[in-house]
């Protein structure tokens, strides 16, 4: 019997905490464009002057389907799959943008396994209470970072809203193999042998800015993979800071 403590997957864990760090001094960024003439609002003019080098910053927590290619999936038995991420960027002039990115990915299984898994809860690693023992499937699991650059645009819309097309290109390097596996602690993880989530993207974006500061932003991407086993990624995201 195995038992789960209600953690976040090592996978996900790990490249979530890296951009979350990198956030940590781009932060020290967001202060000084804050106090920036050239980051402050015309009362006269529609919209935020981003005319600052850097010109903005950016956190975002995003989700969205990922597929791999119709080889790799009948390789591994593996169906279609989600994705979680954060990604964090820094534009300069309004145009050239940099990002880096980390996440996880999870697959259907078409030839799951099941394991009895009994859920515990945990308080400063003591085990307080567990639940009824129940069977959990296997799912096809993974996580990932990520580094791109692009060119953006950004059109202003009206005093609180400006939208912003961008073309993306990038890599994503898989943390370690594909694995088949119930997510709890003690429970079998199996690697995947012959496929590789590694691999160049390009990305088509459109980000929508919302408020008099552009503070906060919805954008809708989808990457394209020209290497490796992915096929696509296409994500909805949630932006705050000045994307």
């Amino acid at each position: 019997m195995n038992y789960s403590n209600r953690s976040l997957p090592i996978a996900v864990a790990t490249p979530i905490a890296a951009v979350a760090g990198v956030f940590t001094w781009l932060g020290f960024v967001a202060s000084a464009l804050a106090a920036s003439p050239d980051v402050a609002h015309d009362e006269q003019a529609r919209g935020p002057n981003r005319s600052g080098t850097p010109s903005g910053i950016y956190l975002g927590f995003e989700g969205g389907i990922a597929s791999l290619r119709s080889g790799a999936r009948e390789r591994g038995r593996i169906g279609f799959g989600s994705t979680l991420g954060a990604r964090a960027g820094v534009a300069f002039w309004d145009q050239l943008a940099f990002n880096v990115a980390g996440g996880g990915l999870w697959f259907a299984d078409k030839e799951p396994f099941s394991e009895l898994v009994v859920d515990c809860q945990t308080v400063s690693g003591v085990t307080v209470g567990c639940g009824d023992p129940t069977n959990q499937q296997s799912r096809v699991t993974g996580g990932f970072l990520s580094l791109e650059t692009g060119y953006q645009r950004r059109f202003v819309a009206s005093r609180s809203i400006s939208l912003l097309p961008a073309l993306m290109l990038g890599y994503a390097q898989r943390l370690g193999k594909l694995k088949r596996g119930v997510q709890c602690d003690g429970c079998r993880q199996v690697p995947i042998q012959d496929i590789d989530t590694s691999g160049a993207y390009l990305a088509p974006e459109f980000r929508v800015t919302l408020s008099q500061s552009g503070a906060f932003a919805l954008s809708l991407r989808s990457e394209w993979y020209l290497t490796g086993d992915l096929t696509q990624r296409t994500l909805l995201a949630f932006e705050l800071g000045m994307p």
